[in-house]
């Protein structure tokens, strides 16, 4: 994928290793996701695997585990290193992007979680402006609030 559809380029330190941070990242997802970034006040976001095709994705679930809407689906993951998914809320079908987070060694005990979030693919619909700024604002509260969890 060229450079060309790269929306969101962003790196944050957190006090841990790789291996921890992806744990929070994924495992504890729902405990630091900032809720004004949900559909439901009460819901949970967690990574699971299900669905028709029994693939690993990305959900949100109301307090009694309905299902509001799947958020994502997981192309690679490999535990303290890399997490890939597709993502698609308020997307049109077509319009699909890529989040890539990279977990990286740093010095001091320190990791350096790397976000790269990309529109999908060329042939595919482009998300718009507005979209884009919606995904700049969101990691700009969301990447804080994980710091904080990797932390603690």
């Amino acid at each position: 994928m060229s450079d060309s559809t790269l929306l969101v380029d962003r790196e944050w330190r957190v006090n841990c290793s790789p291996e921890h941070a992806f744990a929070v990242f994924t495992d504890r997802l729902d405990a630091w996701w900032p809720v004004s970034h949900r559909r439901g006040a009460d819901s949970q976001l967690r990574f699971e695997t299900g669905g028709p095709d029994n693939q690993r994705r990305l959900v949100e679930r109301r307090a009694d585990g309905g299902e509001i809407i799947e958020l994502g689906r997981v192309l690679l993951w490999d535990p303290g290193r890399t997490l890939v998914y597709r993502w698609f809320p308020g997307m049109p079908p077509g319009a699909a992007t890529i989040v890539t987070v990279e977990f990286l060694n740093a010095s001091g005990g320190h990791c350096v979680v790397r976000i790269r979030h990309r529109a999908a693919a060329p042939e595919e619909a482009q998300p718009t402006d507005e979209a884009v700024g919606r995904f700049l604002r969101g990691w700009e509260t969301v990447l804080p609030a994980f710091a904080a969890a990797c932390e603690n």
